[in-house]
């Protein structure tokens, strides 16, 4: 039997990353065209705020893929999990807010 070995993940800063995350308990919560919506904004926000280019996105019903890149030079100390743990954060609360309130 073939084997294969493990990629490497990287976290440099000068590459394109993708990523792909995936909805609480793969729930499709983006079937929801308001929850795409909010997601959308505040990608585009945090763009603006962490200093990253969104180059590309795939919204499924039940997870995302990203591709994000941002200039090491200028912002050298940006890191994959800063910016997913930001944008999942606040997208995950404004997620439950328009279910909860805006009749989800």
């Amino acid at each position: 039997m073939k084997e294969f070995k493990k990629l490497a993940k990287f976290d440099g800063n000068s590459f394109v990353h993708f990523i792909t995350t995936k909805t609480y308990k793969n729930y499709p919560y983006f079937n929801d065209e308001r929850l795409c919506l909010i997601l959308l904004e505040e990608l585009e926000f945090y763009s603006g705020r962490l200093g990253y280019n969104l180059l590309g996105y795939v919204i499924m019903p039940d997870h995302v893929h990203l591709l994000l890149w941002w200039d090491s030079d200028v912002n050298s100390e940006l890191k994959i999990s800063q910016v997913m743990n930001q944008i999942k954060t606040i997208v995950s609360k404004r997620v439950k807010r328009c279910l909860l309130y805006d009749g989800g």
